[in-house]
């Protein structure tokens, strides 16, 4: 009943708090359910993390981050995604990339691996979409990633914590670069990065795209904890990508639905999910 409400009601204020109540006192709550979202896809959610409650209840995630996703989403084109989770922004581009576009998703924890699957077969142009289970860095080699119980699966990271219980799971490791060769790509439209930190050893090994005539746009996560961790700031990022082409940054604006253009982070900022448009 909570569920019908927060799905179909059009005001979403306060909608978080009646869910959280729901589930705070359900008896017999879903813990492996499949939902469909508000954009008519389908995902196997199992309330591991906030994540999973938004799908459920309220059938979409990062709403305004997706909106502007899908201003860049062409058909017959080609996507990447980097951490690509349970699949929100990998079923995405599947439903939309048309018959000749390509989807090449990329998620290294093996147990999230599994729910990615299952949930790009549950959608349409299952046969257009790759998966990885290995992550993407600047060279080709073995690592561990931690897995942190007490955190949702997205935190999953190669940097080690101190402060909290990790359980190490050993991954490959594969560039860009290599990986466009072997599956003979030569040009990558949009590219979606969400790697706890890994972003700019992804960078590294991935020079190829920034040789194409036109480079593709970004969607990357830029956070002072999670780059800090691996010895790099989010402006290096940025510094990087504009060594390598011409590039505006909009730093998106969740809460307020609005992109904010982008030079550095100031002190003291918290990061954000950054769009990279090449000028070209």
């Amino acid at each position: 009943m909570v569920r019908f409400y927060t799905f179909n009601f059009p005001i979403d204020k306060g909608k978080g708090r009646v869910f959280k109540l729901a589930k705070r006192f359900c008896r017999k709550f879903p813990r492996d359910v499949v939902v469909p979202t508000r954009d008519g896809r389908k995902l196997r959610v199992s309330f591991r993390d906030w994540a999973d409650d938004l799908i459920y209840f309220l059938g979409t995630y990062e709403s305004f981050c997706t909106e502007i996703i899908c201003k860049y989403i062409k058909k017959d084109r080609v996507y990447l995604d980097v951490g690509a989770n349970i699949g929100w922004y990998t079923t995405l581009f599947q439903t939309h990339c048309g018959e000749k576009g390509e989807v090449h998703a990329f998620e290294p924890v093996p147990t999230t691996f599994a729910e990615l699957e299952q949930n790009v077969d549950l959608n349409n142009n299952r046969s257009r979409v790759t998966l990885n289970n290995f992550g993407l860095g600047d060279e080709e080699c073995e690592m561990d990633i931690h897995v942190f119980p007490e955190f949702p699966g997205g935190h999953a990271s190669l940097a080690a914590n101190a402060n909290h219980r990790a359980i190490n799971i050993p991954i490959k490791i594969k560039t860009v670069n290599r990986y466009l060769s072997e599956k003979q790509i030569n040009h990558v439209d949009f590219v979606k990065v969400d790697i706890e930190g890994a972003e700019l050893m992804f960078l590294k090994g991935a020079t190829r795209l920034f040789e194409q005539k036109t480079p593709p746009v970004m969607l990357m996560e830029m956070s002072p904890e999670t780059s800090e961790a691996l010895d790099h700031k989010p402006d290096d990022l940025i510094t990087f990508i504009r060594s390598r082409a011409d590039y505006d940054f909009f730093a998106l604006d969740e809460k307020r639905r609005r992109l904010i253009p982008l030079k550095v982070f100031e002190d003291g900022s918290e990061g954000a999910n950054v769009l990279c448009v090449p000028r070209t």
